[in-house]
């Protein structure tokens, strides 16, 4: 399966990874494009993965994510230290409900603690500021449903994932000569 990774460096000393995630998704909201990515937060890169092609293959996203926690990249020696997703998502009640615009940030790491931050969106796509929230397992929050919990999946199930970059390809031929 071919899946885009996008890298990002990792924030500056002062800055965590959750508030640059969140300005990364605030600013996908303003473009008026933040779909839903994986996340992949290592010693000395962010990778941003595009799910939407496993889930079109039939892939869990939820088992992409636990394979991604023991993930080896032939470009990057260390293994993850975070897992998570961020992007514009459906909010549903019921499984037969259309769901309200959401947009959020969820990260995981490998001993299960995890971090959420979400806020709707209103009819023109922006933020509704009063619904912005905040929760983790540090304050005791209960996890959000249908997230998280993708280290246990890994470690129960055994999940190992290798990922390894394509050459670039080579530019195309010109057919014309230049002396």
């Amino acid at each position: 399966m071919n899946l885009r990774i996008q890298d990002l460096k990792p924030p500056p000393d002062d800055a965590s990874h959750e508030e640059q995630l969140v300005g990364l998704v605030l600013r996908g909201v303003a473009r008026g494009a933040a779909p839903p990515v994986g996340v992949v937060v290592r010693d000395e890169v962010v990778h941003l993965i595009d799910v939407r092609p496993a889930a079109a293959q039939k892939v869990a996203v939820g088992r992409l994510l636990a394979g991604l926690t023991r993930a080896r990249f032939d470009d990057a020696p260390d293994r993850p230290q975070a897992v998570g997703v961020l992007g514009t998502f459906r909010l549903k009640q019921r499984p037969d409900d259309a769901g309200a615009p959401l947009v959020q940030v969820f990260l995981e790491w490998p001993d299960c603690s995890w971090w959420h931050w979400r806020a709707l969106l209103d009819a023109d796509g922006e933020v509704v500021q009063d619904t912005v929230t905040v929760q983790s397992a540090r304050d005791g929050d209960p996890l959000p449903k249908g997230l998280g919990r993708w280290w246990s999946t890994a470690r129960r199930h055994n999940l190992q994932l290798h990922l390894r970059r394509q050459a670039p390809a080579p530019p195309p031929l010109s057919s014309t000569l230049v002396n």
